[in-house]
């Protein structure tokens, strides 16, 4: 359900796409990556997914031999809302969220749709801002 007064989601993905190309942004873009990197250095499967900011490879240095970027844009590999994930179940090995959750309109739904679509055993990395924070 949407509320009144919020702008889209793919606005929003947009606006912080664009965000993410200023000095700043790509200071705070290098940073994430570099944490993520990390974690996803010794995971390995056949699937991974990016869901979420398609401009930017959360990506780039995983060991999973597929990789796609999920996005509600035309921008990813593969065109559909986060909410409702046009994959099989526990079929992933890795999933990477960057800013997904403060995007979506159903936060709940989209954890739920993450989680269905993991391996047991896979690896589900978030990152995104606290709303309660001055980011």
């Amino acid at each position: 359900m949407r509320r009144a007064g919020l702008m889209s989601i793919t606005s929003y993905e947009t606006n912080l796409s664009d965000w993410f190309g200023s000095r700043l942004g790509q200071y705070v873009y290098d940073s994430e990556k570099r944490i993520i990197d990390s974690m996803i250095a010794d995971v390995f499967g056949y699937n991974a997914v990016q869901i979420g900011l398609p401009e930017l490879d959360y990506l780039s240095t995983s060991r999973v031999s597929n990789k796609f970027v999920l996005s509600s844009t035309d921008r990813g590999s593969l065109k559909a809302l986060p909410e409702l994930v046009p994959i099989r179940s526990s079929s992933v090995d890795l999933i990477v969220m960057p800013h997904a959750i403060e995007n979506s309109q159903s936060p709940h739904d989209l954890v739920r749709e993450a989680e269905r679509v993991l391996l047991p055993g896979g690896v589900i990395i978030f990152s995104g801002f606290n709303p309660h924070s001055m980011w």
